[in-house]
């Protein structure tokens, strides 16, 4: 009997070796869809943001050489302005080689640093800002940089940073782009105009496209557990059919008059042999075949 009742237990090995195949199908999905879409991603936006960034320090460096020469930096000043309230930069502003700041997008910052990026070397690297002034490159250069004014922090472990740097987005701990284009006057670079950028775009895709794959992988879990169950149903309804046709239900025991458990095709052996050692027995089942085909066949006069 314990046997039995085993057996028509739904099968549970089969249920959890299906679910964690189709568990570990599903992360691996998962993953997949988040690298690819996370790669794809970063690369498209740090592409547009060079495509928007180059032309526009390029435009606003002829427009430093003009306000350089008139000394009238206001229009410069409001292109900058423009720029950072529609969320394309971050801080922008012409300086001279020697660090001292002509026009800059903040004038908070303008007065913090006392007229002279070189007053705060941790949040302004002097040697990439000054690059194509010392260089002499008369073309825009753009370049990772790590941004510390008002940046958007990553608010994932840092584990998880780790593997997205080493698989995913390899820049992902640099917080920003530097674009810088010297200004020059008379064929001499007299200073540069830089745009600082941060990584926010990149970084709220991140944020939100984990938190999306997260989901999904929960999603994917539920309904591998379902289909492991159905499955697992499916195949004990099956394998009870099947049992069932090879193994006949045999009939339960019977108990006689003394109590005594007997089947029924011993029951029925020793009714006949009862009948066979008894005439009275004999006699009874006798007439009583006669008083059935009596009754069965009409017979005339009787």
């Amino acid at each position: 009997m314990k046997e039995n009742k085993s057996r028509n237990v739904i099968p549970v090995g089969i249920f959890f070796i299906v679910f964690l195949v189709m568990l570990i199908l599903s992360t691996a999905i998962s993953a997949a869809y988040f690298y690819f879409e996370t790669k794809n991603r970063t690369d498209e936006i740090e592409k547009y943001t060079r495509n928007f960034s180059i032309p526009l320090a390029e435009a606003f460096a002829n427009v430093a050489e003009l306000s350089y020469h008139d000394k009238k930096h206001e229009k410069l000043k409001k292109l900058f302005r423009e720029k950072i309230q529609a969320n394309i930069i971050t801080e922008a502003f012409f300086v001279l080689s020697d660090g001292k700041i002509v026009v800059h997008s903040d004038s908070g910052i303008e007065k913090e640093l006392k007229g002279n990026i070189a007053t705060d070397e941790f949040a302004y690297n002097i040697d990439l800002i000054m690059l194509p002034i010392w260089s002499k490159i008369d073309h825009a250069q753009f370049m990772d940089y790590h941004v510390y004014n008002g940046i958007k922090k990553l608010t994932l472990n840092k584990e998880i940073i780790k593997i997205i740097k080493r698989y995913v987005y390899q820049k992902i701990d640099v917080s920003g782009w530097l674009v810088t284009r010297a200004v020059f006057v008379n064929g001499k670079p007299v200073g540069c105009i830089s745009f600082i950028i941060s990584k926010d775009r990149i970084y709220s895709f991140i944020i939100e496209h984990f938190d999306n794959t997260i989901r999904l992988i929960i999603i994917l879990a539920g309904i591998s557990f379902v289909i492991s169950l159905m499955l697992s149903i499916v195949i004990f309804i099956r394998y009870r059919s099947i049992r069932r046709k090879k193994h006949p239900v045999v009939p339960k025991p019977i108990k006689d008059g003394r109590g005594n458990i007997n089947d029924l095709n011993e029951i029925k052996l020793k009714e006949a042999i009862r009948i066979k050692n008894s005439p009275a027995k004999i006699k009874k089942v006798i007439s009583a075949g006669k008083i059935f085909i009596k009754d069965a066949i009409s017979v005339k006069d009787k």
